[in-house]
């Protein structure tokens, strides 16, 4: 049951990467259909999920668990496609202050983040006292690993992918530290690990099979957080494993 759990998660974590890497670097009339479809989608996964929450088979788990990484999804396109960003659209300045870079990198995605932390309390409050959370759970997992990044990015990272950036979010990349990893690397890198260990633990204690296998599918997402983070600290040439979607999206 790991290797099914973790296998599920991999593949699911790269195709959804993939297909978010199309989405985002779509113009004209491809991006708002696009864009339009993915979140009909969404508003149907959502009502899908008010009954998932209460069922818990292994195919129920198994659902929650892509319903949590649709809506993930979603967020993550709604911001990178350029629909719910922030108030801030300009490059960091050479002669600004640190406090400034600050400010100015969480403008550039000041309303996303509030949609997000929406969207986590949404998802808490349905998920609150049910028998299958676990698409809260994956939304809550993947939001924690992108802050972890984003501040890790802020503060010093040795790698990061500037290229994979659409246009109109270029300016982002200015805030972040690129070239020298910060000491918070390996502090996130250890945290995760950590965290991938106790969810297996947990998963391992668990008596119940549906919740032994949400636990593992939720530790599969975060040993793939784990990866995530080293992706920063070495060029891995992580951007291969996605080159066919960015070479096969429309223009």
């Amino acid at each position: 049951m790991l290797l099914t759990a973790f296998l599920l998660s991999l593949v699911a974590w790269w195709l959804a990467t993939g297909v978010v890497l199309t989405l985002v670097h779509l113009t004209g009339a491809y991006k708002f259909n696009a864009f339009g479809a993915i979140s009909a989608i969404t508003v149907g996964a959502v009502v899908l999920l008010i009954q998932n929450v209460h069922a818990s088979t292994i195919w129920d788990v198994t659902l929650g668990f892509f319903l949590g990484l649709l809506i993930w999804a979603w967020l993550e396109t709604s911001y990178l496609m350029g629909f719910v960003t922030g108030p801030n659209k300009k490059p960091f300045l050479a002669h600004e202050s640190e406090m400034q870079r600050f400010l100015g990198g969480i403008g550039t995605s000041l309303y996303h983040e509030i949609s997000i932390i929406a969207a986590v309390v949404a998802l808490g409050y349905v998920s609150n006292d049910v028998r299958n959370p676990i698409a809260y759970h994956t939304v809550l997992v993947l939001w924690l690993m992108r802050w972890s990044t984003k501040l890790n990015l802020f503060l010093g990272s040795s790698h990061f992918n500037v290229g994979w950036l659409p246009s109109h979010l270029a300016h982002t990349a200015s805030y972040a530290r690129i070239g020298k990893t910060s000491p918070l690397a390996v502090l996130s890198i250890a945290c995760c690990a950590a965290a991938t260990f106790f969810l297996l633990a947990a998963a391992h204690e668990s008596v119940e099979l549906y919740r032994k296998y949400s636990l593992l599918l939720i530790t599969g997402l975060a040993a793939l957080g784990t990866i995530e983070h080293l992706f920063l600290t070495l060029p891995f040439g992580e951007e291969k494993l996605w080159r066919w979607f960015k070479r096969n999206a429309p223009n």
